[in-house]
């Protein structure tokens, strides 16, 4: 499992890649609402270590989500100056229930149809320490929301559909971690709904199909995680 350092190094290694969060301060100002202190004066040398802060950045580079406690973030990353227009962040006060936060957080995006387009149609997963997983499009629109087991959200895995050997494998599985529980989501299941619900909106009439299996809580953590 993934330290807070070692997420601190693949983050800052990936945004040295792809550019700049836009808006810095704004986000640490939304983020960090709860501070004793000024957010921007406090968190501005050393964010990414916060053990409370969830973050990803999307398959091809081009956005950051940042969630902490309630509060998400999705901005856009650029090597453009974050003043220019198109690159302000979307700030989210997410819909939770009492004593219930963000866990985790990852992106998935089905395969393209080209090499100028390897990825489309992006989704943002959250998952919470009550046990639900949110869907948000890259704008912040909440696309589905779905408590698959009971206790907190460890890890969210999602292998991307053009990682296989063949181009035309759909293995975009979601497997949700929890500390006894492990839940796959098929690959199909989990694209039709996204592209569904980017068209119609949110429909808890219809959730997720899903297959779940009981861990023994004797069983190493860590073999699961990977």
């Amino acid at each position: 499992m993934a330290t807070v350092e070692d997420r601190e190094i693949i983050v800052a290694k990936a945004l040295r890649r792809h550019g700049q969060v836009g808006a810095v301060e704004d986000v640490l100002t939304f983020l960090f609402h709860d501070s004793d202190d000024d957010p921007v004066l406090q968190h501005s040398s050393d964010w990414l270590s916060d053990g409370q802060l969830n973050v990803a950045i999307s398959p091809t580079g081009d956005y950051c989500a940042l969630a902490r406690g309630k509060r998400l973030v999705i901005s856009h990353v650029s090597s453009a100056s974050p003043s220019q227009p198109g690159t302000g962040p979307v700030e989210v006060e997410l819909d939770c229930e009492s004593g219930e936060r963000v866990s985790e957080v990852a992106w998935m995006a089905t395969a393209g149809t080209s090499a100028e387009e390897p990825f489309r149609d992006h989704g943002l997963l959250l998952g919470t320490s009550q046990g639900r997983v949110k869907i948000f499009s890259k704008e912040g629109r909440r696309l589905h929301s779905q408590r698959f087991h009971s206790s907190a959200v460890v890890r969210l895995r999602i292998r991307c559909s053009n990682a296989g050997v063949c181009r035309e494998d759909l293995s975009e599985d979601l497997t949700v971690v929890y500390s006894d529980a492990l839940v796959r989501v098929d690959a199909v299941e989990l694209q039709s709904g996204l592209r569904r619900w980017q068209v119609i909106g949110e429909d808890p009439t219809q959730p997720l199909a899903f297959c779940k299996w009981t861990v023994r809580r004797s069983a190493n953590e860590g073999a699961c995680l990977d």
